[in-house]
């Protein structure tokens, strides 16, 4: 039977997942109260999020990357919507905060041909008033063909920095069970 890869009811909200950086490629199943958007990729590929740096700069979370899906276009930066979202994973609870657009250090060459000029986002964010807990960090990204949004992971399990901004300690660090995703933990 056919079912979309999102969707919601009165109550609550699903999205399916390809877990494709596994060999059994699994699906994840998420839901939540509200979701993130019901919009669909323009191709059954899950949205490209990478990072270049992630790091604790000026007792901010200092984050440079890119999030693009495959035949999305991103030539037009003030037509991009981006933000970050940092889901508490006890609590399901979602913390959103623009991202912008920028033009990034190289140009991204993908086998699409499509514009990714404004597919990058450099930013400090402030994470002070972020509760105690685990965060999952996912990147939501909308342009005039594309609209999805996906966890941020570290493919080499490089990511391990920890600092301390007002009694609060901060750690970004890699769930190598959850397939390598970035998380932030607040204690």
């Amino acid at each position: 039977e056919d079912i979309d890869r999102r969707g919601e009811d009165s109550k609550h909200g699903y999205s399916f997942k390809v877990l494709d950086r596994l060999k059994t490629q699994q699906i994840e199943l998420s839901v939540r109260d509200q979701l993130i958007t019901e919009s669909e990729a323009p191709t059954y590929r899950n949205m490209i999020n990478e990072i270049e740096k992630i790091k604790f700069q000026n007792n901010k979370l200092y984050i440079q990357g890119f999030s693009y899906n495959y035949n999305g276009i991103y030539d037009n930066q003030s037509a991009i919507t981006r933000k970050i979202i940092m889901e508490n994973e006890a609590t399901y609870e979602q913390t959103t905060l623009d991202l912008g657009s920028t033009k990034g250090p190289y140009t991204l060459n993908t086998k699409d041909k499509k514009d990714k000029t404004y597919a990058w986002y450099e930013k400090e964010i402030d994470i002070t008033n972020l509760e105690k807990g685990t965060y999952t960090i996912l990147i939501y990204t909308k342009t005039g063909n594309a609209e999805d949004y996906g966890e941020l992971s570290d493919m080499f399990g490089e990511v391990n920095e920890t600092v301390t901004i007002n009694n609060k300690t901060f750690t970004i660090q890699y769930n190598g069970d959850r397939q390598n995703r970035i998380e932030l933990k607040v204690e």
